[in-house]
């Protein structure tokens, strides 16, 4: 079907006023796969506030690609168990363990942190998605250059719709998680008395 300008206008516009939550978008992915609502808990993305204005996909995949792109655009990830969970980032901590319960012995640091080469971090991240605010054409917002010996540009494309302030503010987010993310610690051993508690990123 063709679109004559002002049709294809409100076509376009349509999904402006059938925004959304992430917590509503992810559980209907969900519901679409076949899980049911008794097999996860996606209580904590309530407390997202940035909508999911649109999003396409563009191609048949397994509903775990839009998962995955959801939890990295929107900073929650995974967690198995008894139920499939997902986290927020960036929470604050339910319980400190204490140093003697990681295995710790005094002769070696615990949590041995393994630094990457400065030239694998990108300097800067452009963020591609569809501007809301521009008849979702296709715009790109870029983070602060880091000051680096490597002049790299990492491009993250998304099927995501946001307006220009909040993937601004996604991009700028992101940036240092990127940094971060360079840094592999090995994850220490725990005692059967904190087993309860399920590990999670801070940022």
């Amino acid at each position: 079907r063709q679109f004559h300008a002002p049709q294809r206008r409100r076509c376009l516009g349509r999904p402006m006023s059938t925004i959304t939550t992430v917590s509503a978008a992810v559980a209907a992915l969900l519901a679409r796969a076949g899980v049911s609502p008794s097999d996860y808990d996606i209580s904590e993305l309530s407390a997202i506030t940035t909508p999911v204005r649109s999003m396409y996909l563009s191609a048949v995949a397994p509903t775990r690609t839009a998962l995955e792109m959801l939890a990295q655009c929107y900073f929650f990830a995974w967690v198995g168990g008894e139920k499939l969970t997902a986290r927020r980032r960036g929470g604050a901590p339910v319980a400190t363990i204490p140093w003697a319960d990681l295995g710790a012995d005094g002769s070696a640091d615990c949590l041995p942190l393994r630094l990457a080469s400065e030239l694998e971090v990108p300097a800067q991240i452009a963020l591609t998605y569809d501007n809301v605010g521009n008849d979702y054409q296709p715009d790109t917002q870029y983070s602060d250059r880091i000051v680096s010996e490597q002049v790299n540009t990492e491009t993250l494309q998304v099927p995501l719709g946001f307006t220009a302030a909040e993937a601004k503010a996604l991009i700028r987010t992101r940036m240092p998680q990127a940094r971060r993310l360079k840094r592999r610690g090995e994850a220490p051993e725990r005692t059967i008395r904190d087993r309860a508690w399920q590990p999670g990123r801070g940022s």
